[in-house]
């Protein structure tokens, strides 16, 4: 039986940062492929290769960089269990806050609102992560506050998620080069 448990986890150092740097996003429709390379036994595998297009068609870069506010944006993989059918499935989510408010950002906001959409999450920690690789991110939240008090939030919270069969998988850091940026 292949779903047998194989390792155990320690707790290791304490040298764990929270948070992230960065979101890149692309379209979903522009990523042609993705090859995990998987390792020992236990390693869940790691995103080696990354194929996407350009909205022309061409081979290019497709992943658009998002910079947060510092200490202010997260991402999480929430697992399901459905115990009455024996599936397990996998929500990953993006919470970005941007400050201000201005034509070119909620241009940017409603057109991603408008996409099916993949992200590859850079954290605090200098690791990445790639979300939505098989059914893509959809904005379930949004909003706009002008805040009250003059060190209140002026800007927009938006929440990508999204519904996969496996946690997001770590991306090679290798991989992010101007290849695949924008």
């Amino acid at each position: 039986m292949a779903c047998l448990l194989i390792n155990g986890i320690l707790k290791g150092c304490r040298d764990n940062i929270g948070g992230i740097r960065r979101v890149y996003l692309a379209n979903k429709a522009f990523l042609r492929s993705v090859i995990i390379g998987f390792g020992s036994p236990d390693d869940p595998g790691l995103v080696t290769y990354i194929d996407t297009v350009t909205e022309l068609g061409a081979t290019g870069p497709a992943f658009y960089t998002f910079e947060p506010n510092k200490t202010s944006s997260n991402w999480s993989d929430t697992m399901g269990v459905v115990a009455s059918n024996g599936g397990t499935t996998y929500v990953p989510s993006v919470t970005m806050v941007f400050s201000k408010n201005d034509s070119g950002k909620v241009n940017t906001i409603k057109l991603m609102g408008q996409s099916e959409l993949v992200a590859i999450v850079e954290n605090n920690d200098g690791k990445y992560f790639l979300l939505g690789k098989d059914n893509g991110l959809e904005i379930s939240a949004g909003s706009y506050t002008s805040g009250t008090a003059y060190a209140d939030l002026n800007g927009w919270t938006v929440t990508l998620s999204g519904g996969e069969t496996s946690p997001s998988f770590e991306v090679d850091a290798a991989l992010m080069t101007s290849d695949i940026l924008i």
